[in-house]
């Protein structure tokens, strides 16, 4: 396993879609404690730029590439580990800056890593319903904003 540092993103990946609007991937992750619906989340490797981790982890997780837009959405948060996911990290690192991203593509079909069980296309309202984290809640408010002023 590559080492990792102590810094993460997640991407607000979404697609417009005429009669519809806005729909976001939300993303069904699945673990042996409990499962949980999030947008590309994950870390950044050593001597990778946060840009560069967000493009990995959307290709990573879904096999989209080349995204329409991609956006910065100048937001992170920090969070704990979970104590069942400290070992895989070095030099004792327990917490972690995330940082948030938008992405625009132009595919509907997602292949799905081996973290995710499901996907599904959402109304930003629906989305917001059921990412069960605040910051992937907060992320996915600000990439709506800030579609909404550059309508």
């Amino acid at each position: 396993m590559e080492k990792r540092s102590p810094l993460s993103v997640q991407v607000v990946v979404y697609r417009r879609v005429p009669d519809k609007g806005i729909l976001v991937l939300g993303l069904l992750r699945d673990t042996e404690s409990k499962s949980w619906w999030q947008p590309v989340t994950g870390s950044v490797l050593k001597d990778e730029t946060l840009v560069d981790a967000a493009y990995r982890e959307v290709r990573e997780e879904t096999g989209l590439t080349g995204p329409v837009r991609f956006y910065d959405l100048e937001h992170s948060h920090d969070f704990r580990i979970a104590e069942e996911a400290i070992e895989e990290y070095k030099d004792g690192v327990t917490a972690v800056r995330e940082h948030a991203f938008g992405w625009e593509t132009d595919k509907e079909e997602v292949t799905l890593s081996d973290e995710h069980i499901e996907y599904r296309w959402l109304g930003p309202g629906e989305a917001e319903k059921l990412f069960i984290y605040e910051a992937n809640r907060e992320a996915l408010r600000l990439l709506v904003k800030l579609l909404e002023e550059n309508n």
